[in-house]
């Protein structure tokens, strides 16, 4: 599936459902996002996928996911397969095995990836993920609260043969010190660029070696963003597409790459044609108020 979305609605169901898909057993799903609501009484809930044993990439969810067990705010129950350049937004509610971006993980990579809902269990209840099992965590943080009775932590609830890298929790948005694996930081550093850039993660304007770069943030004010995921427009800090931005763009109005208060950045239109003028602006408003 590429470029799957659900704007809006409500899934409802018992085992293995998703905002967008149930149950993803080959392939992947790319560039694809819901904004519903996933609830029921049963397992294997996800707010975008259900269950999944493909490739999930630069996708989201928004929508809240409430169930029983293995409840994840963008997957369920991801067993094998490769999470990577994803987040999750909406609040998860389950009993056992529930993060807040995948509720049980097996043998799966979650990679440069993050949550940042509230999560509410009963046992293995994680910030990022709930359970994990013979899987990786890489590159990867998350800020929401973290609530339940047993096994809870920032990043992971409880893990089995887990391998966690340069991953990260926020210990005062979450409300606990615990975590199976991870780094737990105080808000402050988990909105510093250095806190991340110094553990290796790809960001905007630090990459020397010409890989794609995989995040940006706007220090001070916000978390880390995949940098996919900034709407055309916001060229500026804080995060939104703002009246601020809007002047960037005024000052760069009717200019060529010629003159001299050319701006690259405003050049957003599709495909680019080098000055600034009403397309791009076109595309601006279309972003308009996106990306708070």
């Amino acid at each position: 599936i590429i470029n799957g979305k659900l704007v809006s609605g409500l899934g409802e169901g018992g085992y293995y459902v998703g905002g967008l898909v149930g149950y993803a057993r080959y392939g992947y799903v790319k560039d694809s996002y819901s904004t519903g609501s996933v609830m029921g009484g049963g397992k294997y809930f996800g707010g975008l996928i259900g269950g999944n044993l493909g490739s999930v990439l630069n996708s989201y969810s928004t929508g809240s996911v409430t169930g029983y067990g293995d409840i994840g705010g963008l997957v369920g129950y991801n067993d094998g397969g490769n999470i990577r350049g994803s987040y999750s937004m909406g609040g998860v509610t389950g009993d056992s095995s529930v993060g807040g971006l995948v509720g049980y993980n097996s043998d799966g990579e979650i990679k440069n990836s993050y949550s940042r809902g509230n999560v509410t269990g009963g046992t293995r209840v994680g910030g990022l993920v709930g359970y994990v099992r013979y899987g990786d965590v890489r590159d990867s943080y998350s800020t929401g609260s973290v609530a339940g009775y047993t096994y809870l932590g920032g990043l992971v609830g409880y893990g089995s043969t887990i391998f966690v890298t340069d991953s990260f929790w926020d210990v005062n948005s979450s409300g606990t010190y615990n975590s199976y694996g991870g780094i737990g930081l105080p808000t402050t550093l988990m909105q510093t660029e250095s806190t991340f850039t110094d553990a290796g993660w790809d960001f905007v304007g630090e990459t020397t070696n010409g890989e794609y770069d995989i995040w940006d943030i706007c220090e001070g004010t916000n978390y880390p963003k995949l940098a996919w995921s900034i709407p055309a427009g916001d060229f500026i800090c804080p995060d939104g597409v703002n009246m601020l931005d809007f002047a960037i763009l005024g000052d760069a109005w009717f200019t060529d790459p010629n003159m001299v208060n050319w701006d690259p950045a405003c050049n957003i239109s599709e495909p680019n044609d080098n000055i600034i003028d009403g397309h791009d602006l076109g595309v601006f408003v279309g972003n308009w108020l996106e990306g708070i």
